[in-house]
């Protein structure tokens, strides 16, 4: 396989608010603590808080939580184990329950976090850092993870109803394997990745279960840990900030005040509610709102007195689930974190969030913007640069590309110019000889020149239309290159299961991503491979 980095700004998918943090911009320097880079891991170590962590009661969790996975993955025992010690931290990402792992951005979401674990340690002699994988087991969005796309093919897994997504149970699923195996058919790893998935989501398995089977068969060797928060234990040792979210209104209010700041600057990404917590029931997440003096369940009409909520609170944490906004701080007090690993829009509402922080006195985390990249096999790219474009390109959407083909190989663009400069120069002259005759006619000869510019621009429209009939192969030549880096205009990263590329490739697609995908890494990594031929 070849490695390849392209600039995120000639890109197009790389949002400027990223490139913006990453280069340090003075309008968001108010809004995080450090950033990702040389020294950082040190000035985290050195703003810790370790007043919340529970050591002994996270290992005891992590210990149970992965206990079938130790014996195969011994180095994941040990990173557990380090966590008694004072002088281990973490790295953590957290994402969806996505079916077969999502799109390819949770796996380099894992990438990312194994490799700032690795470059933080390094920087940190005498300590340890540890990656963590946190499922969000509690989400209740069951469209955005039910669904794995191969290709143009989408399989979509049935599921009976649940509170959220972790407690989600595995069916037969045998007409689902089937069109899986349909769709891989002739793939030199088909057998092997449904081996594999059939494994981890055997029937009758909790989706949270199935989710950490996966990750680790894949990233256990990493040492990567995989945590579970939907977990009465640890919801114990959050109880405090839940019982401070029932009683005030004060972290909404300090993240409001942050957000209306950091408007100013960007689309705020979270909506801030006055109350940032759900209820969960047998089979629904159901958001806690304020009615007055007390609190209701969104579409009831029971009020119930704040006191009455705390009560069943202190009895039965495990009933209650932070929202988008408060998640980060349960995060924060369970883990002895140093970074935590963001996508754009994850980065966009963490930066929401640093007051909250200060309130609770919680260390807020080093924000560190997930790796980005595209896999394309070595014959499509090939077929893209016989068009004559270079791999610096190759993000660019079809009109665009397009533009330049024309551009390069039809000359459209210079008798087109000529003719409006030569338009502007005519009507100059048409405008000294109205201003010398009759003042008034200025207005007219403006108004003839502006309709001979549109129609120079319809006939130009008209030209590119037919230009584009004739060479209607290399149009769609560049429509087929454009589906595969985004599919359904979705680029490839949030859209193809990463099991479609392996399928291509094998546990090297892995490996290299691996090593080629470098911690704060500004560029976007391109990896080129050659499809493997079945045995």
């Amino acid at each position: 396989m070849e490695v390849h980095y392209v600039d995120a700004d000639l890109s197009g998918i790389r949002s400027r608010l990223v490139t913006d943090y990453m280069e340090g911009h003075p309008s968001l320097r108010t809004f995080y603590g450090h950033l990702p880079g040389a020294g950082s891991a040190q000035a985290a170590v050195a703003s810790r808080n370790e007043r919340f962590i529970d050591r002994e009661l996270l290992t005891s969790v992590l210990l149970e939580q992965n206990a079938a996975f130790l014996e195969d993955f011994s180095v994941v025992k040990k990173n557990i184990l380090s966590l008694s010690d004072p002088n281990t931290f973490t790295v953590t990402t957290g994402h969806q329950l996505c079916m077969a792992a999502g799109p390819l951005f949770l796996v380099y979401k894992l990438i990312s976090c194994i490799n700032s674990a690795i470059e933080f340690e390094r920087e940190l002699p005498g300590k340890k850092v540890v990656p963590v994988f946190w499922m969000a087991t509690e989400d209740h969005d069951v469209a955005e993870m039910d669904h794995m796309n191969l290709g143009v093919d989408m399989i979509r897994f049935p599921f009976e109803t649940a509170s959220c997504t972790g407690r989600l149970m595995t069916g037969s699923w045998d007409q689902e394997w089937e069109k899986i195996g349909n769709v891989l058919q002739g793939t030199a790893g088909a057998a092997e990745i449904l081996k594999l998935l059939r494994s981890c989501y055997a029937e009758g398995n909790s989706i949270a279960a199935s989710m950490r089977a996966l990750v680790l068969q894949v990233f256990g060797k990493h040492g990567l840990v995989v945590i579970d928060a939907d977990d009465v234990r640890l919801k114990k040792a959050f109880l405090p900030t839940m019982r401070n979210e029932i009683a005030t209104d004060e972290f909404a209010r300090v993240v409001r005040e942050t957000s209306e700041r950091l408007g100013t600057y960007t689309k705020v990404q979270a909506m801030v509610r006055d109350l940032n917590l759900f209820y969960l029931t047998s089979d629904a997440r159901v958001r806690i709102e304020r009615e007055g003096e007390g609190l209701r369940l969104s579409g009831s009409s029971e009020v119930r007195s704040a006191s009455d909520w705390i009560s069943e609170l202190e009895q039965h944490p495990e009933r209650f689930s932070p929202n988008v906004l408060l998640r980060p701080l349960y995060q924060e007090q369970i883990l002895p974190n140093l970074g935590v690993v963001l996508g754009p829009g994850e980065l966009a509402y963490w930066l929401q969030l640093k007051e909250g922080f200060v309130l609770h006195g919680v260390a807020f985390p080093i924000l560190i913007p997930r790796n980005q990249g595209l896999l394309i096999s070595q014959k499509n790219l090939a077929k893209f640069t016989r068009l004559g474009f270079s791999l610096e390109e190759v993000f660019l959407k079809p009109d665009e590309l397009l533009q330049r083909w024309l551009l390069r190989n039809a000359n459209l663009d210079t008798p087109f110019d000529t003719a409006q400069d030569s338009l502007s120069g005519i009507y100059i002259q048409l405008v000294q000889l109205a201003q010398s005759i009759d003042p008034t006619l200025e207005s007219s000869v403006r108004a003839e020149e502006q309709r001979a510019k549109n129609g120079l621009d319809q006939l130009r429209k008209k030209v590119t239309a037919a230009l584009k009939r004739r060479h209607e192969s290399t149009v769609s030549q560049i429509q087929r290159h454009a589906s595969l880096v985004s599919p359904n205009g979705i680029p490839q990263e949030r859209s193809d299961n990463v099991f479609w590329h392996y399928s291509r490739t094998g546990q090297d697609l892995m490996d290299v991503l691996m090593a080629s995908m470098k911690p704060f890494q500004p560029e976007l990594t391109v990896v080129v491979y050659a499809e493997l031929i079945p045995a």
